[in-house]
């Protein structure tokens, strides 16, 4: 059986409008009145994939690692944001703020944000809860322990969502953006920056860099996020990853990983906010989000 990436390369190099079946299957689809152009070729590639997959090749499903929640593009897609929530939290928490943020922001109609839901899992930290979580939490410490198999089983989980956006939606590396808060901030701080891919941009919310001796390994070599954007944000006032933790972090990516070079990445102080996020970030987000999107 082929693998996921080479059945959709294959589907995606078909040429449809020469493939007389494929004409007269799509002259025999009956589509809903008054749907939009938008809409309508939505629907065009649903069935795109459902006539390949049984006309010409069977195509391989992605296997998703995790259940997820999704903000649909209002035109046609050319962009997605992988957003990864906190501790404990679920994708639906972050539903309302990116719903605000496609709605406020016309610029983003095309983009795609994918909300992927943790699995439940006991968590050190909390006496051993069972709770959402990417990784095992073992402490708040930065030189604390970590679940360093538990973080490479979700960073490869990751690299699942992103694979699917490039084979399957045939979206470049560079259209892809992947962020996170606290927890889920900190996966996408360390694979963003260490991804095999040449992504559009990191963000990362009121978090940390975690496994910085892994991290040091990657110092002097050739990686392709070097100059990739960053946006990185944290509350003073945050009594759960304390600011100095967020800082240190950019402090210790620039020196090592960026080997000095800040100009493509954005620290973000909000004075007084606690371990959340506020409307002047998710501004700020938004309008950083419209100027990478609209730099490629």
């Amino acid at each position: 059986m082929s693998s996921p990436s080479s059945s959709w390369k294959n589907f995606h190099s078909h040429n449809f409008d020469s493939d007389e079946k494929w004409k007269s299957y799509l002259d025999n689809l009956t589509f809903p009145e008054n749907l939009n152009d938008h809409k309508k070729n939505e629907l065009v590639f649903k069935y795109k994939k459902k006539y390949y997959s049984q006309h010409v090749e069977k195509l391989v499903e992605f296997q998703l690692p995790y259940t997820q929640v999704e903000v649909s593009p209002h035109a046609k897609h050319d962009s997605t944001i992988i957003f990864l929530h906190g501790l404990g939290d679920q994708g639906s928490g972050w539903l309302d703020v990116f719903q605000k943020i496609k709605k406020t922001y016309p610029e983003l109609a095309s983009c795609k944000f994918i909300l992927p839901n943790a699995s439940a899992m006991s968590v050190s930290l909390n006496m051993g809860y069972v709770m959402p979580a990417w990784y095992d939490l073992m402490s708040l410490s930065m030189d604390g322990p970590e679940d360093i198999a538990g973080m490479e089983k979700c960073f490869a989980n990751v690299d699942i969502l992103i694979e699917r956006e490039v084979q399957e939606f045939g979206l470049d590396p560079s259209r892809i953006i992947i962020g996170g808060f606290s927890q889920g901030g900190s996966v996408a701080l360390y694979h963003g920056l260490t991804n095999k891919y040449k992504l559009g941009g990191v963000i990362a919310l009121s978090t940390w860099m975690p496994n910085r001796k892994k991290i040091l390994t990657f110092v002097g070599k050739d990686l392709p996020n070097k100059t990739t954007p960053i946006f990185q944000a944290h509350g003073t006032s945050d009594n759960v990853v304390k600011y100095e933790w967020g800082a240190s972090s950019k402090k210790f990516v620039v020196e090592s990983l960026l080997e000095g070079n800040e100009s493509h990445y954005t620290f973000k102080t909000y004075t007084g906010m606690g371990h959340s996020s506020s409307l002047q970030e998710i501004k700020d987000l938004a309008e950083w989000l419209i100027s990478v999107f609209g730099s490629k």
